[in-house]
């Protein structure tokens, strides 16, 4: 009965061995022939840091307004949100690159190409930031983050011309207290970017030394 027994424990044992040492093969061969990574970090978490305090990586108004109005050769705009948004409504000769397809190999030489400086937007600002981020630490350098993103661009640049207006945020104020004012003393107060301006004329950007814009990541 013992003896029984014991060859049933020893049979047990060895087919527990035989699988560990299965198990530990197919790991050690899939560590050898495991594809190595294609792309590789090139940016410490310090270096990255310190790049989005610079605000270094940030297209401003006076930027963006001058590639609307009179397009240079040195900027082009990356539109990253999805090809039924783009299509629905995109600005001047933007390339459209998915979020999800940034890395893709055949948009490689729009990141690689030192000729002109990607303006990366999306709907709203933040969108924009992560894959300005991934970009960056892969070691492309030539793109920004276009301020506010192109909801904000289209209402406040294109549609009616309101840059300086300083508020890139996407919440909207609830009342219009202008308008609140001007009802309750009498008087005529007018909001920045009223219905009386004209979309369609080229806004004239006063240059003057501001300071580092806000918005960051």
């Amino acid at each position: 009965m013992d003896t029984q027994q014991e060859k049933e424990q020893g049979g047990i044992s060895k087919t527990l061995f035989n699988g560990i040492i299965i198990f530990a093969a197919v790991i050690f061969l899939g560590l050898i022939f495991m594809p190595k990574p294609q792309k590789h970090y090139k940016m410490t978490e310090e270096q990255m840091l310190a790049k989005i305090l610079s605000f270094d990586g940030v297209a401003g108004p006076e930027i963006i307004v001058d590639q609307i109005y009179k397009p240079s050769d040195k900027f082009q705009f990356i539109d990253l949100r999805s090809a039924p948004d783009y299509l629905k409504g995109h600005l001047l000769n933007a390339i459209n690159i998915p979020v999800n397809h940034i890395l893709d190999k055949e948009n490689e030489k729009i990141w690689k190409q030192n000729d002109k400086t990607n303006l990366l937007y999306y709907s709203d600002h933040a969108g924009a930031c992560g894959s300005w981020m991934i970009l960056n630490q892969l070691g492309y350098k030539n793109n920004k983050i276009m301020l506010g993103g192109y909801d904000y661009v289209n209402e406040y640049i294109i549609k009616k011309y309101a840059p300086l207006s300083g508020n890139y945020r996407d919440e909207k104020a609830k009342f219009d207290f202008a308008k609140i004012i001007g009802e309750t003393s009498g008087g005529k107060v007018s909001s920045v970017g009223s219905e009386t301006d004209k979309a369609g004329t080229t806004p004239v950007v006063k240059k003057k030394k501001e300071a580092k814009a806000g918005g960051g990541c």
